[in-house]
């Protein structure tokens, strides 16, 4: 491409770049090439033989050496036979191997621990269920002795059965707390529910119990009676849809028959207090004729006393007082002659009149008498009955009991 164009002036040796030098170094030990120069072009000025330009590869970035895990030093290995200096080393152990087998035989011992702690919780459960049923059958028990009672809250057997009863009922709550709290695992997680019901059902029933045994003719005791039947009935159905192992609280809860026994109960209670009644009646009764008898005999002894003082005198003896209206009294009594002669006739006389009742003091008066008492012929010690009548102008009150003499008697006799 530079042919016959001048030849450019030569550069010092110093001034040519280093690749330059190289290419003519090159050039001139090249041999020829294709056909072979004519003297005629030997002394044509030479042309400088261009290299062609370097293709430039793009840069490439150094390439880094594998980064190798670092490990702990390891030991070195002691020496082997067949092993030494320049001869191969025993192979490394691979720590990845051993991780994934560390991750199984855990992931193992957890599976079988997580199993082992679901089936010990259940089998936990289940004993404790047994031993709770132990609770409930010794209610069941508990509440048959009820026929037995005598109805009496007084007596000392029913006052046993009370502090059994309230036992009964501690059990029953310290039953259903633990059953609350405690783990059931996914199996008897419905069932334990129910359980737990079934128990509070029958500690509600126990509490109706106790209100018919302490107090079994109140109002309250006979609602109890009614809500014992209807909570007896549904017992038994919650009951029959527990299902645990080694427990059979369908019939360790049934407590058909309390709601009768409780009402034999309080019909006992009902005769124990008919009898009561009719002997407190009878007591009464046998009081008051003692009283009454007591009153006749002090009366009887007044008026023998009255008897024995008429000497020489006619005495009006009281034998008995009615309260004929509010303000007027009516006397029986008789006319005693205590002379020793015969009587015609009373003139007049004065009654003296105390009244009580159940002993204490609730009347006074005394009656002056002016109407005259025709006897006939009255022989001496003799008697003849009369009825006389007084009045007042104050109320009179009801009275029991009387005391009665006469004064101041004047009598008229006859003369043969």
């Amino acid at each position: 491409m530079n042919c016959g164009q001048a030849k450019p002036a030569e550069s010092s040796a110093a001034e040519k770049p280093a690749a330059e030098d190289k290419d003519e170094q090159a050039t001139s030990a090249m041999p020829p090439v294709g056909n072979e120069v004519t003297s005629d072009t030997q002394d044509m000025p030479k042309v400088r033989d261009i290299a062609p330009m370097p293709v430039q590869q793009p840069i490439q970035p150094p390439i880094q050496p594998p980064i190798q895990p670092q490990y702990p030093m390891q030991p070195p290995y002691p020496p082997q036979p067949g092993y030494g200096y320049g001869m191969p080393q025993p192979p490394k152990k691979n720590h990845t191997t051993q991780i994934l087998v560390a991750v199984v035989v855990v992931l193992l011992l957890a599976a079988v621990g997580a199993f082992a702690y679901v089936h010990g919780a259940e089998d936990r459960y289940v004993g404790k269920c047994v031993n709770g049923e132990k609770a409930v059958t010794d209610v069941q028990s508990l509440l048959k002795e009820t026929k037995d009672l005598d109805g009496d809250p007084d007596a000392d057997a029913t006052k046993d059965y009370l502090v059994r009863l309230g036992k009964a009922k501690e059990n029953l709550d310290k039953l259903a707390h633990e059953l609350k709290t405690t783990r059931t695992g996914n199996k008897y997680q419905a069932v334990n529910k129910k359980l737990v019901e079934a128990v509070v059902l029958e500690r509600s029933i126990l509490d109706d119990t106790e209100t018919v045994i302490k107090a079994p003719l109140d109002k309250g005791s006979t609602d109890a009676v009614k809500r014992v039947q209807v909570n007896v009935k549904d017992l038994a159905d919650r009951a029959g849809d527990i299902d645990i192992p080694k427990t059979d609280f369908a019939v360790s809860m049934q407590l058909n028959g309390l709601n009768d026994d409780l009402n034999a109960y309080i019909r006992k209670k009902q005769g124990i207090e008919a009898q009561k009644k009719a002997e407190a009646e009878r007591q009464a009764q046998a009081a008051e004729a003692a009283r009454l008898q007591g009153i006749k005999d002090r009366q009887a002894q007044r008026q023998q006393n009255l008897i024995n003082n008429a000497t020489n005198n006619a005495e009006f003896i009281v034998t008995n007082i009615r309260r004929i209206s509010s303000n007027r009294l009516e006397f029986d009594g008789f006319i005693y002659n205590g002379t020793g002669r015969d009587l015609e006739k009373i003139n007049d006389m004065d009654i003296h009149v105390t009244l009580y009742q159940h002993g204490g003091q609730v009347y006074q008066n005394n009656y002056s008498l002016s109407d005259t008492i025709f006897l006939g012929t009255l022989k001496p010690h003799a008697r003849q009955s009369k009825t006389l009548q007084v009045s007042d102008s104050s109320s009179i009150p009801d009275f029991d009991e009387f005391d009665a003499s006469s004064s101041d008697v004047h009598y008229t006799y006859w003369v043969y």
